[in-house]
């Protein structure tokens, strides 16, 4: 889980970094900045994405366990 927050932060700080640089690029030169602020930004939702699956699925496993206690 440590890996994953020191990755996730990476990725936040990926796109914060492009997003000023587009901030302070001239309007007329952003377009070609675009593209490497959407990669950073795919990246950090594919990333979040992935961490939500295994929560989802660490959860479902709690809850197996926490039935099979009360059936007892």
């Amino acid at each position: 889980m440590l890996e994953d927050n020191k990755r996730s932060h990476e990725l936040y700080l990926k796109v914060l970094d492009q997003s000023e640089i587009i901030r302070r690029t001239l309007p007329q030169e952003r377009d070609d900045l675009y593209p490497e602020y959407q990669a950073a930004l795919k990246l950090l939702c594919e990333h979040y994405q992935m961490i939500y699956e295994r929560m989802g699925s660490n959860m479902s496993a709690v809850k197996g366990a926490l039935v099979a206690g009360f059936e007892m």
